[in-house]
């Protein structure tokens, strides 16, 4: 029975979180169910997933390929491809040196972290062992990286990792429940209070940014709904039942391809003209070039979408984003 998000609160529906793997990104019965019913998306994902990767990959194209590869052993049952995808976790991140301050530590945390529940039985026990010393001493030595809630890297950079790494890593490992318990901690007594206030509307203060750590956050919100019935939604409705409307403004109505070269990196392929809405450059001019922002922006409209699906403005948002059909970065 669905509940109503006017009725919920934080931990209102919480339950035990399973054994059962996979859990993050859903159940094995949901995936399958999932993959069934989009079948076009999830042979666009494969094709993803099976590109090979060289030194000029960018960071979303590996972990496309990371959390592709991993599905296909859970939905196909291609044990090469999901022992490809723990082997990447292991070279490209968890036998390396520690990404400490302000990097990407927390999106190498946090597709390693599907990687592990999506090809559990696939990891040695060394492997494993590993994995749990990486997230510990990457954890220990970011405790003072990005640590203010009005910054975008406290929800991008630092909180997805953890939490997608404690979910993971429950009932393997017995410091993951402090983890969780951390990450909580924070966000009720920091996190919260500014996004009543900074973000009361669905707007951001810091602009563009809200771009880079939107979705990652709300990854990171749905798979605790899944795993353990939390809402962490429910705790800051001034902000997330805003957002999805606020973003539609915050895009411009054309649809195109860039004039020119973004500054840094190469720019990615797009599929198609008119399949990446612009957003506006608010105190980052990133928003002109297709960079995988756009999309992500999109997504994130998405799911506050599905969680607000019974109000009448989130369905005119479904409406605006029916426009955009699919992602647009190759």
């Amino acid at each position: 029975m669905r509940t109503s998000p006017s009725v919920r609160t934080f931990d209102s529906l919480r339950h035990a979180i399973t054994q059962d793997r996979p859990r993050l990104l859903g159940s094995r019965l949901q995936l399958e169910t999932l993959a069934r019913s989009r079948p076009e998306a999830y042979a666009r994902m494969m094709r993803q997933a099976r590109k090979p990767i060289g030194d000029e990959s960018g960071l979303y194209e590996i972990i496309a390929k990371m959390i592709g590869l991993g599905m296909a052993y859970v939905l196909e049952g291609n044990a090469d491809e999901g022992r490809q995808a723990v082997d990447l976790a292991l070279r490209l991140n968890i036998d390396q040196p520690l990404e400490v301050g302000h990097v990407t530590f927390a999106y190498s945390l946090a597709k390693c972290a599907i990687v592990y529940d999506l090809c559990h039985d696939l990891w040695t026990a060394d492997e494993r062992r590993r994995f749990q010393n990486y997230v510990h001493a990457t954890i220990a030595a970011n405790v003072n990286s990005e640590p203010s809630v009005f910054h975008n890297g406290w929800y991008g950079y630092k909180t997805w990792g953890y939490g997608m790494a404690g979910y993971a890593l429950m009932h393997d490992d017995p410091q993951a429940r402090q983890i969780l318990d951390d990450v909580e901690r924070d966000y009720l007594k920091l996190a919260v209070p500014a996004l009543r206030i900074a973000g009361e509307g669905g707007g951001w203060a810091e602009g563009y940014y809200i771009h880079y750590w939107e979705f990652e956050w709300l990854f990171m919100c749905e798979t605790a709904r899944l795993c353990e019935g939390v809402d962490y939604y429910a705790a800051a409705p001034e902000f997330y039942s805003q957002r999805a409307i606020a973003s539609m403004f915050e895009c411009y109505p054309a649809m195109e391809q860039p004039h020119s070269a973004p500054q840094f990196g190469p720019l990615p392929a797009v599929a198609a003209t008119g399949l990446s809405r612009r957003c506006i450059p608010m105190g980052d001019g990133h928003g002109k070039y297709p960079k995988h922002e756009r999309d992500k922006s999109l997504a994130a409209r998405r799911i506050l979408v599905n969680y607000y699906r019974d109000d009448p403005a989130h369905q005119a948002v479904h409406a605006f984003n029916r426009q955009t059909p699919r992602a647009a970065i190759n």
